[in-house]
């Protein structure tokens, strides 16, 4: 029974460790697409897509996500690798006009809200190695099914951004595709930067 009671002990502290475990990644396989991360609603701090017989995937090395105002612009940039977590790096800007948001609380309001990424104003940029170069979208669309505030302990502690993208784009003359993608990320001054 001592023992017992010592492991719920535990079991108790690990489990609260409050804020903490928010900026974790959280990887729970998608049931047909098993080398992606299922869609969730939690700020997991993960993405995931299939390009072309590839995947574009978060990785735990790397911030997943960074959100940047600047000059009326407001970016996505989704940074990960291409392969299983050992595979090159890339990292995928989306920018689009906004005048609204200053701070991480006002992305609540992209909640249900579908982005053309091959709209004039939108600018879709790879950035590899330091090297960006805009990419030509033939089509594709970011869709932000759900936003919400998180609290721990009745306090805020970031805004989730959950939703889906895929495109079609040319690369170096080449087409390409990024099928299937998804996301669910966490917000919060570690990762929303304000450059205005």
């Amino acid at each position: 029974m001592k023992k017992l009671f010592i492991l719920v002990i535990i079991i108790a502290a690990v489990g609260c460790s409050k804020r903490s475990g928010l900026s974790d990644s959280v990887f729970i396989p998608d049931s047909v697409y098993t080398d992606l991360p299922a869609y969730s609603e939690w700020g997991y701090n993960t993405f995931g897509a299939n390009y072309d017989r590839s995947v574009f995937i978060y990785s735990r090395n790397v911030m997943p996500l960074k959100v940047i105002v600047q000059n009326q612009e407001l970016s996505f940039v989704f940074q990960g690798v291409i392969g299983n977590y050992s595979g090159n790096y890339l990292s995928m800007k989306i920018t689009i006009p906004d005048t609204a948001t200053a701070k991480y609380q006002d992305l609540l309001d992209l909640n249900d809200t579908r982005i053309n990424l091959s709209g004039s104003e939108v600018v879709v940029e790879f950035i590899i190695d330091q090297n960006s170069k805009v990419i030509e979208i033939l089509e594709g669309e970011l869709y932000f099914k759900r936003t919400q505030k998180i609290f721990v302990d009745d306090v805020e502690a970031e805004v989730i951004l959950s939703g889906y993208f895929n495109l079609k784009f040319i690369e170096e003359g080449i087409p390409f595709t990024m099928t299937d993608g998804r996301f669910d990320f966490g917000v919060d001054n570690d990762n929303f930067y304000n450059l205005n």
